[in-house]
């Protein structure tokens, strides 16, 4: 097999190909080996954004698709935790247009708890929580490529949704971060 070419459908975290595939012919039997550098850009508007990866493998015989879940613990980083004063300070600093929300009409669950233990584990860090008699508040951070992060979870009693608003220096952290959100507070249990 020769000829070979990857291409990958837009995604809610902007990943694509920050060079062509670069692999050599393969004999029947053989394996090869090859790495692929990915960059994140700003995702193009989706009516149902996924959170797959969805792929095409071509070479000369065939086109091979494939996609695979995306591992939104490795777009965050794992050092996105910030300290309480740390995130106040933060956020009173930055400016309005800063601020972007989003809202969800379906969450996977109400429990905080639950919530802040799947939002840890893809690297989204809990800062503080405010439970008021008609909604619970959600504060957390997270970082991307060393741009913090810093999200508000507004979870109204009354409503099987939630509202979610993000205020970070950059736009596509922003838009990243709202997506894969929106992807991972909706997704079935």
């Amino acid at each position: 097999m020769h000829s070979f070419a990857l291409q990958l459908n837009t995604n809610i975290v902007g990943l694509k190909l920050a060079a062509p595939l670069s692999l050599e012919g393969v004999a029947p039997g053989q394996s090869s080996t090859t790495r692929v550098p990915l960059q994140m850009e700003v995702p193009a508007p989706s009516t149902t954004p996924s959170p797959f990866l969805q792929i095409a493998l071509k070479n000369n015989v065939k086109i091979h698709y494939f996609q695979d879940l995306l591992p939104f613990r490795f777009i965050f980083a794992t050092d996105g935790e910030l300290e309480k004063g740390q995130f106040l300070s933060v956020w009173k600093e930055l400016p309005d247009e800063c601020e972007s929300s989003q809202s969800i009409e379906k969450v996977r669950t109400k429990d905080t708890q639950g919530i802040q233990q799947f939002l840890k584990q893809n690297n989204v860090f809990l800062i503080a929580l405010r439970q008021l008699p008609d909604k619970n508040v959600m504060y957390m951070s997270a970082k991307i490529r060393g741009a913090p992060i810093l999200v508000e979870i507004t979870l109204p009693n009354d409503s099987a949704g939630c509202m979610i608003v993000t205020k970070t220096r950059t736009a596509p952290a922003a838009v990243i971060t709202k997506n894969i959100l929106a992807a991972l507070l909706s997704a079935p249990n």
